[in-house]
């Protein structure tokens, strides 16, 4: 099945959804187009750290084996990359 994962490289549900797709892709299952876009226009440019309520809403979507991110983890300002 072909998709296309529409995402921004420096959020932190967009991450979480990337780990799930990751595994369908490597199981066979999908064929994947990435679409970046930036979620956050005012994020300065020096990043900003991730918050407690940030990091609890990734984390209460994790399912066993997948990575949570450490609060205080600087989430960078996607404008560049994604312009890329």
């Amino acid at each position: 099945m072909n998709i296309t994962v529409v995402g921004d490289f420096a959020d932190p549900l967009s991450y979480r959804a990337s780990q799930r797709v990751e595994q369908s892709r490597s199981l066979g299952l999908l064929d994947i187009e990435w679409l970046a876009v930036e979620t956050d226009h005012l994020r300065p440019m020096t990043g900003a750290a991730l918050t407690d309520a940030g990091a609890e809403q990734v984390r209460r979507l994790a399912l066993p084996g997948e990575a949570v991110p450490n609060i205080g983890l600087r989430v960078p300002n996607s404008c560049a990359a994604t312009a890329a």
